[in-house]
């Protein structure tokens, strides 16, 4: 048998080459000249079509979300529950899921009666602290050799407050239909939890068999791969937010013993604005080394790209995108990794749990015939 090869030149030369051979040169040339600019364009399309459906349904993939992680978290506990009593997977997530919305109301209703019982005294303090405002800013200042009166600026700013209370019953509409879809999305959230306790095993399989045979196990390192990434984040997101639980509450703590205790010379306004401060430094912690170090250093994220990503998230998807940013560049770089490697035919290095008994499949394999077929 003959093998056709192209020279730098632009000539053909014919060897003598098995058929084996011969049939792999043609798919590398297939996949050279038509498949790889076609996945391109096809990868490119599916990303366009992904970043779309992200923003059109931002609520629905939100409450999805905070389900979906939700349902990570508890099902370690679904499956003790399930081996502990010997129940049924789903008779393990009914009671996980009622004991979740018990603790979840009895935690709201602790908060609330909280607020209820401490609300005369933070009425006392926020009246004390509004006349101590109202007496600073009262005062006359000299501003770049103009003298302003505070008190006009302060009448100023009172009759801007009021006029804002005023059209709040013409907005009263949008409150109540604002307040109605959070409590759409609540409820969408809690059904879609419960299906993901109950059903959370059967994800998995579904995926793989939607892959053709042949890719099933490289799909199914993909799945692990992203599972292992997303319990590290989750892991690790516990961790800090403990870390950030105790700065908080150590410097909360010692702030307010000092002014108790007379040694913080700071009124009550000075205070507030001196906790904000410090809750301030501690989230740039968060966002300067904690989850761009530590973070991104476990999930092999350079900190540049955690830092940016972070920033953008919150602006253009609040706290949400901020905490879900790095996990998502995580997948997004273990799936081009991936596709990268097809597309330029490399070996993709995978344990030989997942190795199928010929080498793995290039690009060329996802629209070319296998090999042994005779036609």
């Amino acid at each position: 048998m003959f093998l056709e090869q192209f020279t730098g030149d632009g000539a053909i030369c014919v060897h003598n080459q098995a058929p084996d051979e011969k049939h792999r040169y043609h798919r590398q040339l297939m996949n050279r000249i038509y498949l790889q600019p076609l996945l391109t364009v096809a990868g490119l399309a599916l990303v366009a079509a992904v970043v779309t459906l992200i923003i059109v349904a931002q609520p629905l993939l939100a409450a999805l979300l905070v389900a979906g992680l939700l349902g990570y978290l508890l099902d370690p506990l679904v499956q003790w529950c399930s081996g502990r009593w010997h129940l049924s997977r789903e008779g393990a997530a009914r009671i996980v899921f009622v004991g979740t919305l018990l603790l979840l109301v009895g935690v709201l209703s602790l908060l609330g009666s909280f607020a209820i019982t401490r609300w005369p005294t933070w009425s006392n303090e926020l009246q004390l602290a509004w006349q101590e405002v109202r007496n600073w800013a009262s005062q006359p200042r000299s501003i770049l050799g103009y003298k302003v009166d505070g008190k006009v600026a302060l009448a100023e700013l009172e009759r801007s407050v009021a006029n804002a209370w005023q059209t709040l019953p013409s907005n009263s509409l949008n409150v109540l239909s604002s307040l109605s879809s959070n409590l759409l999305w609540s409820a969408v959230t809690l059904v879609s939890l419960y299906y993901f306790l109950a059903d959370g095993p059967k994800i998995k399989p579904t995926l793989i068999n939607l892959f053709p045979e042949r890719f099933q196990l490289e799909a199914t390192y993909l799945l692990d791969e992203t599972d292992k990434v997303w319990g590290v984040f989750l892991r690790m997101q516990l961790l800090i937010f403990a870390i950030l639980a105790i700065l908080v509450l150590v410097s909360t703590s010692l702030i307010l013993l000092l002014f108790r205790a007379g040694w913080l010379p700071l009124s009550p306004v000075g205070v507030m604005i001196l906790l904000i401060l410090m809750y301030a430094g501690i989230q740039q912690i968060d966002n300067f080394w904690l989850r761009p170090q530590w973070l991104g250093g476990t999930l092999q994220l350079h900190p540049g790209i955690v830092f940016v990503g972070l920033i953008s998230a919150v602006v253009l998807s609040g706290v949400l995108g901020a905490l879900l940013i790095v996990p998502v560049l995580a997948t997004i770089k273990l799936i081009a990794t991936y596709f990268h490697a097809k597309l330029l035919g490399r070996d993709l290095h995978l344990p030989e749990a997942y190795r199928p008994h010929i080498l793995l499949t290039t690009a060329a394999d996802m629209l070319l015939p296998d090999e042994n077929d005779t036609n």
